[in-house]
Formats: structure tokens, sequence, C-alpha cells
């Protein structure tokens, strides 16, 4: 493996490359990382599963066991929430098993043999997505148009969730409500579902002319991303008291087209989001603090204490962008920074006490579109952001809440005075040719016959 750091754009990037073995094997979803990017899951060509973990000394993937009980390739991996013990679900044509990671590494270090658990035999739909609940206690397994909501304790079906009407493509747990599950589907559609009674809460209308490829839970706040395959990311409401209507819309096709990064037909390829991540970073506050008003510091300091973002990964772009804002904070192309055109992704947020010593920073694990190669990248979208602000000369905020009745914001908010309609209508005078006796610069109508379904085209209109 070979390791390289990489400080791109003037600053903007922190990019610590690391290019893995290539795995014959590897195709879409048969890799994973748990939580915080302890260890990363990666299918190999013997249909067994290799675990690493970075080893930030030396800067590369280390390979710590390699986990085998398929007959097939795994197509599914999926880490559990958990960090202890860390749990998982693999997915093949046979079988769907249950790895304890965390027992398996000490069984290994005992010299004794490493199992896993079968769950349940692989439908013969095959299966399409597995998720976590948010308390690890059971699994959402997409499979053809259903939807098997697993125990993974008792091992036992719990509930069959069916509305959609094609292949289900992607499924996710809700953080803030726990038995509140977001499908999406090829039929594109969304459903909300109550996995602990298996009532449908919700079913959306056809909302797009393109199938939904992943649906993403927005952790910091009660919202849920969907992202399309056309490239436009909509963002939901998935409060207590809403009803699950759209916030917000990012149309990647046009982008990309506005900061002139793709052009023609390549744009529906690199608009397709692969991954997305919503991103609340703390700011330091020390560095901007003789800008605050020192009298009432602490009502702005929620303000000015942390940003949301949303990075989104496509086959050949990385975007950062402010969620609240939707403004676009940097797009940068995969090659620029010396990523390659990717296949599939997958991110996730290393936690502020991590190793590598650097906080808010995306651990980017991906797999090369020409090569079968897999790579780890870590990038620090909070330096973008900084850089994005140093460049802007004026201080923008977004206010939540209504300004005061006398506040100097509502100045020049004056209703807009309508005239007073005195009752009278004025006739427009007619020219009329004093020789000929003829109306002059009136218009004449061409009236078009009737046709037998009752419509006619609109009238023509010229003028003498």
């Amino acid at each position: 493996m070979e390791g390289e750091q990489l400080h791109c754009n003037e600053g903007k990037w922190f990019v610590n490359k690391i290019d893995s073995i290539s795995h014959q094997g590897l195709q879409h979803g048969a890799f994973s990382q748990s939580a915080h990017g302890t260890y990363i899951a990666i299918v190999n060509s013997q249909h067994g599963i290799d675990v690493h973990s970075y080893d930030v000394e030396d800067n590369e993937l280390k390979l710590v066991m390699t986990l085998e009980g398929h007959r097939d390739a795994p197509t599914c991996l999926s880490f559990s929430h958990s960090t202890e013990p860390v749990l998982l679900i693999s997915c093949a044509r046979d079988y769907v098993i249950k790895w304890n990671v965390t027992e398996c590494l000490i069984n290994q270090h005992n010299d004794v043999s490493i199992k896993g658990k079968v769950v349940m035999q692989t439908p013969s739909a095959g299966v399409t997505n597995i998720c976590w609940s948010v308390e690890d206690d059971v699994v959402a397994i997409c499979t053809g148009c259903d939807i098997i909501i697993y125990d993974v304790e008792s091992y036992a079906s719990v509930h069959e969730l069916r509305g959609h009407t094609d292949t289900v493509t992607c499924a996710a747990f809700c953080p803030h409500y726990q038995t509140t599950l977001v499908s999406a589907s090829v039929d594109r559609t969304f459903m909300i579902w109550n996995s602990s009674s298996g009532e449908l809460l919700y079913k959306s209308s056809i909302i797009s002319s393109s199938p939904i490829d992943q649906v993403v839970m927005n952790d910091f706040k009660e919202e849920f991303i969907l992202a399309f395959s056309d490239g436009m990311i909509r963002s939901y409401d998935i409060s207590a008291e809403s009803t699950f209507s759209q916030l917000r819309s990012v149309d990647l096709d046009k982008l990309l087209n506005g900061v002139g990064q793709v052009s023609g037909d390549s744009v529906a390829v690199a608009a397709a989001a692969l991954s997305l991540l919503p991103l609340s970073v703390s700011l330091d506050l020390s560095e901007t603090a003789d800008l605050l008003p020192h009298d009432d510091i602490h009502s702005v300091r929620s303000v000015f204490s942390s940003v949301d973002l949303l990075v989104i990964l496509t086959s050949s772009h990385i975007v950062v962008l402010n969620e609240r804002t939707e403004e676009t904070i940097a797009v940068e192309k995969l090659t620029d920074v010396n990523i390659g055109y990717i296949s599939s992704t997958s991110l996730c947020v290393l936690p502020s006490e991590s190793d590598l010593g650097l906080s808010n920073t995306v651990q980017c694990l991906t797999s090369r579109l020409f090569d079968s190669k897999l790579q780890l990248t870590h990038v620090s979208p909070l330096s973008v952001y900084k850089a994005k602000q140093a460049t802007d000369c004026a201080l923008s905020v977004i206010s939540r809440m209504p300004a005061d009745p006398g506040s100097p914001l509502r100045s020049s908010l004056v209703p807009k005075q309508t005239p007073k309609s005195t009752g009278k209508i004025k006739s427009k005078a007619k020219r009329i040719d004093k020789k000929g006796g003829r109306v002059l610069d009136q218009p004449v109508v061409h009236k078009t016959k009737i046709r037998s379904s009752g419509y006619a085209t609109s009238h023509s209109k010229s003028y003498l």
C-alpha cells in the first residue's frame, strides 16, 4: 500500500490518501466501514471478507482478519452503529450472516476458530440493502419489493413491510424516532413505516421521473435526504407534527453546469450522487471573538458556533454545500486531488478524539471506476468552509426568528399602496377614418372552426 499527504488548492483541502490492494471481487455494496472508521470490511476474490484497520503511524490499511462462511461473493455488508461490540451483517446469494467482529478478534488472538451466526437464508429475490436500527436490535433487509424487519437477537422475522410496486433500493432508520423507518424504491416513491408495529405511516406520490438511489438520515435535524439517479437531491421534514413535506432541493446537474465542471452527456454520469453525508461542524469562536458584540455574546454564540454542511460525492466530483443557505461552498474534481473517477463510496465522520488529531474530518472509502482499487481518503470540509469565509468580505447571518416590529430590519418592508378605484371606466376612443368611415387600429379576430372534440384554437389577432 502507498500513502501520501496532499495539500491542494491553496490549502482549502486536506487530503490524506491511502491506496489499498486491488480486490478482484470488488463490486458495488461489497465494502463497508464501521462507525468512526475503526474497521473496514472488503470482499476478497475468494468470497471471504477482509477486515482492515487504519494504522495512523504507518498511514496505511492493515489486514487484521478474514471472515469466511459464504459460498458466494457477498453483495451487501453493513456495520452496526455501536462500537462495543462491533457487529457486521453480510449477505450473499446463500445466507445472511451476523458477525461479532469484537469477539472474532479475540478468538483469532486465542487461536479459536472464527464463526458467524446464520441469520436467515437469502430470499430468492436477493438483497439490495441492509440497514441497522438505532439500537442495533433489528435490521431492515430490502428484498424485491418488500422489507423484512428481522430481530438479530432472537433470530426471528418481526414484520414484512409490503407496499412498494418495484425494487426497494434503500432504507434507513430515523435517529430521532427509533421505530421510524424510511424506504425508497425504483417506483419513485418513498414510504414511512413504524417498524415496531409494521404500520405504514405515509406513502408519497410519484415525486420524480427517476428512481431513488438512496435515503440518508440527518443526525442533527429531524430531516432525511433522498438522492435520485438524475442528480436531484431533496430534503424532507420528518418531525412529529410534520406532513413530510419537501424542505430543500439541489440539482447537481445545474450546479455542475453552473460552475463549468461538466457539460454534455457526461453530466448524467457525473451528477448522480453516490454518497451523502450531513455534517454539523464546530467553529472556533476565539478566532472571531473580537467581531462579536461583547454585551450580548451568548445570544449570538449559537449562530456562530457551528455550521451545517452537506458533503456529496459523485463519480467525478466532491461537493460541499451550506445546508442552511443552500450555498455552494466548494466543487472539486476528484482527478484534481488524485482520487480518480469512482464507482461506489462510503462516507463516515471521524470523532473529535480520533487518533488523526483532526476534528470534523470525513473519511471517504472509494472504489475506482476502471481498476477495482479501494482508496481511503480523509477530507476536512471545515477547512473548505473557512477558506470560503476568508474570501467573503461581508458577514452574512441567517436569522432563526422573525425580526421585532420596531427593528431597523423592517424599515424597508413597507406595504404596497394600491390606487383607489373611482368606479368610473374610461372608454378608449376609436380612431375613425373620416373619408372611408373605417375603424383604425382595432383588432380583427379570425375565428377558427370548432372541432368535433369541442375545442378550438386561440384566436389570432391582426391590425389593419
